[in-house]
C-alpha cells in the first residue's frame, strides 16, 4: 500500500508506503477508501502469519486461502487520527501528514484534503487533545484550547489541498514530544461558516 501526493501532476510523488501481507501468497480483490481517508482491503491469504489485531474474528489464520479484511488509516508511525470532521462544501475534510514525524525531518508537513478550493483557513496546534469536541461557530474543536496552542494561517489550492510546512529540528530531546493538529477553514457551506478536519495526534519519533 502506498500513498501518492494528489497535488502534483500525475500524482507521482510518493508520500510513504507500507507492506501488507505475510510470508506466503496474499491477494487483494477489492479496495475502498472512505470519506475519512481509511482504506479497507478485502481478499484472501495463504499466510499463516497474517497480522491480526485484538478482537479479530479469527486471530489464528490457517494459511489455506483464508478470507481477509484489513483497514488502514494511511498514516505513518507516530501519527494517529481521532475525532470527526465538520463537513463543508466538499464534504468531510481529512487531516494527514506528508512523511514520518522523525527528529530532523525538515520536510515534515501537515496536510488537509477536502478543503474549500483556493480557501483561507488556519492550522491549530495544541499540546492536548479532547475526547469530546467543543463546538464553536458550528465547527467541532478536538484540541484543548485551554492549554498552550498556536495557529498558522494557510491557503488551499484549486483542488482543495493544503500543505503546511512543520519542519522538525535535529534535536534528540524532541523525541517523544506529543502535539495535536486540526485544520479550520472559512467555508460558506458549513454550519456557522467554518468547516474543520478531523484531528491528528503526533508523537515525534527518534
Amino acid at each position: 500500500m502506498l500513498r501518492l501526493d494528489p497535488s502534483l501532476p500525475g500524482a507521482q510523488q510518493l508520500v510513504y508506503s507500507t507492506l501488507i501481507g505475510g510470508a506466503a501468497s496474499d491477494g487483494a480483490s477489492s479496495l475502498a477508501v472512505d470519506a475519512a481517508g481509511f482504506a479497507t482491503i478485502g481478499g484472501s491469504t495463504s499466510s499463516s502469519n497474517w497480522l491480526t489485531t485484538a478482537g479479530a474474528w479469527n486471530g489464528s489464520p490457517g494459511g489455506n486461502g483464508d478470507g481477509m479484511v484489513a483497514r488502514l488509516d494511511l498514516l505513518p508511525t507516530g501519527v494517529a487520527a481521532y475525532g470527526t470532521s465538520t463537513p463543508g462544501c466538499s464534504g468531510p475534510l481529512r487531516a494527514g501528514v506528508c512523511s514520518w514525524p522523525q527528529v530532523g525531518n525538515a520536510s515534515f508537513q501537515g496536510t488537509c484534503a477536502g478543503a474549500p478550493a483556493n480557501g483561507t483557513g488556519l492550522l491549530a496546534i495544541g499540546t492536548a487533545g479532547r475526547t469530546a469536541p467543543v463546538t464553536i461557530a458550528g465547527a467541532q474543536f478536538w484540541i484543548d484550547l485551554q492549554g498552550p496552542t498556536a495557529t498558522v494561517f494557510e491557503t488551499s489550492n484549486a483542488l482543495g489541498l493544503a500543505h503546511v510546512p512543520l519542519p522538525l529540528p535535529a534535536n534528540p530531546a524532541l523525541a517523544g514530544l506529543r502535539v495535536f493538529l486540526q485544520f479550520l477553514w472559512l467555508d460558506g457551506c458549513a454550519t456557522g461558516g467554518v468547516s474543520a478536519s478531523n484531528a491528528l495526534a503526533i508523537t515525534v519519533q527518534p
